[in-house]
C-alpha cells in the first residue's frame, strides 16, 4: 500500500519562496517550469532560454542561446557597419547631387555665354560683310589722293604701333608675349572699367571710353592677335554707342539750355515791354 505523502506548511512555504526566487532573478520573465524525473527545465525570456537542473546532486546545464547571441552580436555588428556604409554612401550621393546640378548650371550658363557670343561675332561678321562691299562699290579716288591716304594710313599703323606697345607695356607685357594672356589681361581691364552687361555702365568716366576708344583699335592690328580680333571689335563697337549716346545726349543738353536762354530772353523782353507800356500810360 504506497505511502501517503503531504506537505507540511513550512515546506509549502520554502517551495513558495523557492519559486518567488526564481522568477525575481530571471527579471520577472520566467515562463515555465517543468520537472521530469530528476531533472528539472526552467524557461525564461523572451527567446525562450533555459536552465536544465540535475535535482539529486544540483548540477545544472545552461542551455540558454549564448552561441545564438553570439551569432546575433556579429549579425548585428554586421548590420550595423552596412548601414553606417550605407549612410556614408547616401550623403556622398546627395554631395554629388548638388556638384551636379552646380556643374550643369555652370555647363548651361557657358552654353548661353557661348550662344550669345556666336550671336554677337555673326552680327559683326555681317557688319564687316557690309563695309568690305561698300569700299568695294565705292568711287577710285586719284593717284595724288591714293598716295596722300597711303602716307596718312602709315602715319596711323605707326601711331597704332606705338599706343599698342605703351599700352602692353603698362599691363607688364611686350609684342612678344603670349596672345593669350594678353587677351586675358585686356578682357579683364574692360570688364573692371565697363562692367559685364550688354551696354556699358552708366557710371563709366568718359576718360576710360577715350581710352577705349584710342586704344583698342590698336590691337587689331596686331597679327599675333588675329584670333581675338573679333572679340576686341566688340568691345569697341560697345565703346562707340555709348560714345554715340552719350554726344546725343550732350547735344539734347544744349539745345535745352539754348532753349531755355530763348524762354529767358523772350520772358525778359515781354517784361520789358509791359514795363515801357505802363510808363507810357502815367505820362
Amino acid at each position: 500500500m504506497a505511502e501517503i505523502f503531504t506537505l507540511s506548511e513550512d515546506d509549502i512555504t520554502q517551495i513558495s519562496k523557492a519559486l518567488s526566487l526564481i522568477w525575481r532573478r530571471t527579471k520577472y520573465r520566467l515562463r515555465n517550469v517543468t520537472i521530469t524525473d530528476n531533472i528539472a527545465n526552467i524557461s525564461y525570456g523572451k527567446r525562450i532560454d533555459r536552465i536544465t537542473v540535475n535535482l539529486e546532486d544540483s548540477n545544472y546545464i545552461i542551455t540558454d542561446q549564448d552561441s545564438e547571441k553570439n551569432c546575433d552580436v556579429e549579425h548585428v555588428k554586421k548590420i550595423d557597419q552596412l548601414q553606417e556604409k550605407l549612410l556614408i554612401a547616401e550623403k556622398t550621393y546627395e554631395k554629388l547631387k548638388i556638384k551636379n546640378k552646380q556643374l550643369n548650371d555652370e555647363l548651361n550658363s557657358l552654353q548661353i555665354y557661348n550662344h550669345n557670343l556666336e550671336k554677337k561675332i555673326n552680327k559683326f561678321r555681317r557688319k564687316s560683310d557690309q563695309i568690305n562691299m561698300s569700299k568695294s562699290s565705292s568711287t577710285i579716288v586719284s593717284s595724288s589722293d591714293s598716295e596722300d591716304e597711303d602716307n596718312t594710313s602709315l602715319q596711323r599703323n605707326n601711331d597704332h604701333i606705338n599706343i599698342l606697345v605703351n599700352d602692353l607695356h603698362q599691363m607688364g607685357f611686350t609684342i612678344e608675349s603670349n596672345p593669350d594672356d594678353v587677351w586675358e589681361s585686356l578682357n579683364k581691364r574692360c570688364h573692371e572699367k565697363f562692367g559685364f552687361e550688354e551696354l556699358i555702365k552708366e557710371s563709366t568716366d568718359i576718360e576710360e571710353l577715350r581710352w577705349a576708344e584710342k586704344t583698342l583699335p590698336s590691337y587689331t592690328i596686331w597679327d599675333k592677335f588675329n584670333q581675338y580680333y573679333l572679340l576686341v571689335e566688340l568691345w569697341i563697337n560697345k565703346v562707340n554707342i555709348t560714345l554715340m549716346k552719350k554726344k546725343e545726349e550732350g547735344r539734347n543738353m544744349v539745345v535745352e539750355n539754348f532753349e531755355k536762354k530763348v524762354i529767358a530772353s523772350k520772358e525778359s523782353q515781354e517784361s520789358e515791354k509791359k514795363k515801357n507800356i505802363l510808363i507810357l500810360e502815367k505820362v
